[in-house]
């Protein structure tokens, strides 16, 4: 059995078949797996279905009224040779109606159709309304063709098929698109003009049904001088200008089922015609005539505002029935299914504000009710809203400190945007989870190839271990570290609020032993956390000294230099240090330093083990340093910016390999895929020393470093307003060029400076303009 939900998925509402026919899928009444998919259930109720249809024919019979119901047989049935899958024989809902309904599949065939169209063609209607007409009037439909022709002709019309609109295809915009997306139609026009009724001359309450507007047209030149009721959907489309030429008056009504008595009585009409697309039939409504003719319709909601910002809901949103008219009623909303304000719409619009202060931060559903009214039914939606204060206006101004409760300081504006990361709840992180996931593993799998140990560990920030002193309400910190478990140990297992230093974005000495305890104690698991600690103590000395903060730098206090200042900027802090003396061993220039930021390489010959570590780390493990240093007898502090140096791995016989970073840092990871293969290029820099015009020569002077601070081995190109006109390769670097610019306009021309991609580093460009006078 083919499975019909699998054949369409991915798809939009287009499905190509044999020879450039065009098919509907994915519909809302599953047009083809009505007829071909055996699983599927139909859900029309036969029995009411014949009960109403056969109440409507009673009662237009009761009033004289010649009434028929048609059926346009659905494109996948007329065409169904050109389905591109195989088929058994169609089921059709039109198969346990006959009798009750006038199946148009006989007359309707594959010339009919339009390639890139869900309807039939405007020329079917040369057959299709004669035949309407026949079961109505009696007589042959070739007679009344031949008189809808002499009232008719026939023009080219440049038609663009509706599985083409760009919500319906399923496919890129290629060659299919552009050859069948528009095609040439012959069209029917009428000989003679008719009035086209304007709407707003059309009683209200029959203008609209939904956002369908009725159509009235009075032709003094018809045929007949009958007036038809047309209860349509879009086939009908097909058919106006036939059915025009035909009746003195003819009103086309898109009812979506509702019958509407009140607009046959204003009407009047010698005859009522109902014409349904056969898809439609699955999901009707059963309005009968002796018991509901005011069937409940409907509301039309247009949803303008739906807005929560700094502890406020804005809803803003306007009501109509089915007919487009005007509805008032009373409006419930709910805040987490518990009542939480009762209003009105007034001339059918509602615009409310409501304070949301007294709800704590967090995420909630907000279900608003339309009441029912003697017409209409209840609507309802739900929206998930954030209540939260908006915590960036306490950043407004401020540079990179920010006070907080009991003369505690935070670190704002930061790159990493630490607050914001957890505590704006509409805050979008850009690490990818599943990437940087994957990433991890890579490095694990990698390391563990070379029989190296790996862990890592994040160090929490200060707002979180001290989310009680910010400024400001908070919810539960959003933290990346909870989708990451079960890759990084939360040092806030250890570290706690007075392990902070009070003017500084970092932990305390004292602290950092800790830290560096539990790291041991978690990656080697020989001895207990509190055996560890003992341990680096007796390697350190105690003294006091005087710290400033780097929350208060001349590059991050925010507030005026005033008491707060004076007494906290520079602060007595009792700091650890190793006892022993430290030997700094020489590092190759390529590990020295990235992105401006110094290795350092320790030997301690007083170390607890005899291990060799190599720290991947940011400035926030700093205090942890030499904490590491007292443990370890070699150790290697190497700040990778997430760029993983395999290089550095092999340098040295590392026995395990410890990242630490910060927990803000983790926003902005990079994902990199570590193995044997694998080529991480680090970004460059490029230096323009040099670049003037002398005696009509251009002097170009670059440096070109990595941020490793090595020089580029690479190509360069230099390109003079997009045309390229020289090349060279860098030597240690560094390289100059020099041209002649006397072919060149006067004015300002753009230098363009393009290195290649390298081995190990990545392209950059750069542009520079100059002057030639």
């Amino acid at each position: 059995m083919m499975d019909f939900n699998q054949y369409f998925n991915g798809l939009k509402k287009t499905i190509e078949g044999k020879d450039n026919y065009y098919f509907l899928v994915n519909d809302t009444n599953n047009e083809i797996r009505q007829h071909y998919d055996d699983s599927y259930q139909s859900s029309i109720d036969i029995n009411r279905f014949i009960n109403s249809v056969n109440s409507r024919k009673k009662y237009f019979f009761s009033k004289g009224i010649s009434y028929e119901f048609f059926v346009v047989p659905d494109k996948s049935i007329t065409a169904r040779d050109f389905l591109p899958f195989e088929t058994s024989n169609p089921k059709r809902i039109t198969d346990q109606l006959e009798g009750l309904v006038n199946d148009l599949k006989n007359i309707v065939t594959i010339d009919d159709l339009l390639k890139n169209d869900t309807h039939i063609s405007v020329m079917s209607s040369l057959k299709v309304t004669p035949y309407i007409l026949s079961v109505l009037h009696g007589g042959n439909p070739d007679s009344y063709a031949q008189k809808i022709r002499e009232k008719t002709h026939v023009e080219m019309v440049d038609h663009k098929g509706d599985l083409f609109f760009t919500v319906n295809w399923s496919y890129p915009q290629d060659e299919r698109f552009k050859k069948h997306a528009h095609i040439q139609l012959e069209n029917l026009a009428l000989n003679e003009e008719c009035k086209h009724v304007e709407l707003e001359d059309i009683p209200e309450e029959f203008r609209f049904v939904s956002r369908r507007k009725s159509e009235y047209y009075i032709n003094p030149n018809s045929i007949s001088d009958k007036k038809a009721l047309v209860l349509r959907d879009s086939s009908t489309n097909s058919l106006i200008t036939s059915l025009i030429a035909y009746y003195r008056e003819v009103f086309f009504y898109w009812d979506h089922w509702y019958f509407n008595k009140q607009l046959v009585e204003w009407f009047n009409p010698d005859d009522v015609i109902e014409i349904r697309t056969e898809r439609f039939m699955e999901n009707p409504h059963y309005p009968t005539c002796e018991n509901d003719f005011k069937v409940k319709q409907d509301l039309i909601l247009n949803l303008d505002e739906f807005k929560s910002y700094d502890k406020k809901l804005d809803v803003k949103f306007n009501v109509m029935d089915y007919y487009n008219r005007i509805i008032d009623s009373g409006v419930d909303i709910y805040v987490n299914d518990e009542l939480f304000a009762s209003d009105y719409t007034s001339g059918g619009i509602f615009d409310k504000s409501y304070d949301m202060s007294a709800y704590p931060i967090d995420k909630y559903n907000i279900t608003v009710t339309v009441n029912p009214t003697d017409t209409t039914n209840e609507f309802q939606f739900t929206r998930q809203i954030i209540v939260s204060e908006d915590i960036k206006k306490y950043f407004t101004g401020l540079k990179s400190s920010l006070k907080g409760l009991d003369n505690t300081f935070f670190l704002v504006n930061d790159n990493e945007n630490e607050l914001l990361q957890h505590y704006d709840l509409e805050y979008n992180s850009p690490l990818n989870i599943r990437d940087f996931k994957l990433s991890l593993q890579s490095k694990r799998k990698y390391l563990a190839g070379k029989n190296i140990k790996f862990t890592q560990f994040i160090i929490p920030d200060k707002s979180v271990v001290l989310r009680e002193y910010l400024p400001f309400e908070t919810a539960v910190p959003n933290r990346n570290w909870n989708s990451l478990k079960n890759y990084y140990y939360d040092l806030s297992e250890v570290i706690k609020g007075d392990d902070f230093l009070v003017n500084d974005t970092k932990i305390t000495s004292q602290a950092a032993v800790k830290a560096v305890s539990y790291i041991i104690f978690k990656t080697f698991k020989e001895k207990s956390f509190k055996e560890i600690r003992g341990q680096l103590l007796e390697k350190f000395t105690s003294s006091v000294v005087c710290h400033q903060g780097d929350l208060f730098t001349d590059n991050s206090w925010s507030y005026d230099k005033d008491d707060v200042y004076e007494m906290y900027s520079r602060i007595n802090v009792e700091e650890l240090s190793l006892k022993s003396e430290i030997i700094n061993r020489q590092i190759p220039l390529k590990f020295s330093q990235f992105n401006n930021v110094a290795s350092k390489y320790l030997f301690n010959p007083d170390s607890i083990s005899d291990r060799k570590a190599l720290v991947i780390c940011d400035k926030s493990a700093h205090p942890l340093f030499d904490a590491f240093t007292a443990y370890f007898r070699e150790v290697f502090f190497y700040h990778d910016f997430w760029y993983f140096n395999k290089n550095l791995i092999d340098y040295a016989d590392f026995d395990v390999v410890v990242e630490v970073k910060s927990e803000r840092f983790l926003d902005t990871a990079l994902t990199f895929i570590i193995n044997d293969k694998s080529r991480i290029l680090i970004p460059v820099k490029i230096k323009v020393n040099r670049l003037e015009i002398n005696d009509n020569e251009l002097i170009v002077d670059i440096n070109c470093m990595d941020i490793r601070n090595m020089p580029v081995d690479s190509m360069v190109k230099v390109y003079i307003d997009n045309e390229l006109i020289m090349e060279n390769s860098l030597t240690d670097g560094n390289c100059i060029f020099n041209w002649n610019v006397e072919g060149l306009d006067s004015g300002i021309h753009e230098l363009k400076i393009r290195l290649d991609e390298s081995d190990s580093t990545k392209a950059r460009v750069v542009t520079r303009e100059f002057n030639v006078i």
